[in-house]
């Protein structure tokens, strides 16, 4: 999410992503906008969800078979879908997904990833 505020807080999967097992932005921002949290707390909040633009998927564009995605999900919401010898397509599960980034973050689709995390306009619990 870019964010649409002044001192918003905002992520960008270009350059890494919200990895499960870290806590620091909840202890070190200055404003309290980000609440302090535990490593067991954040991994049942969902801040985003991942949605797949299959148009962009190189399983689509390509036609060869790619696992980044799934692969590298922490939480497994991502899975690949098909049925006999064809190519497996991901499908993200929303209810499972954090929106960590992690995804499009490791999506090999380019310029842009087939895979981007839609923040939540508030976080949930899952």
């Amino acid at each position: 999410d870019t964010g649409s505020g002044l001192l918003q807080p905002s992520l960008s999967f270009e350059r890494g992503y919200c990895r499960v097992n870290c806590v620091e932005c909840s202890l070190v921002c200055p404003t309290g906008a980000i609440r302090a949290v535990t490593i067991p707390e954040k991994s049942a909040i969902q801040v985003g969800r991942g949605v797949l633009d299959w148009e962009r998927c190189i399983v689509q564009t390509d036609k060869v078979e790619c696992t980044a995605c799934s692969r590298n999900c922490p939480t497994g919401a991502i899975t690949l879908v098909g049925a006999g010898g064809e190519l497996k397509r991901p499908v993200v599960d929303r209810e499972q997904c954090l929106g960590c980034g992690a995804c499009e973050y490791y999506c090999p689709a380019r310029p842009l990833a087939a895979i981007k995390v839609q923040g939540n306009w508030q976080h949930r619990r899952i």
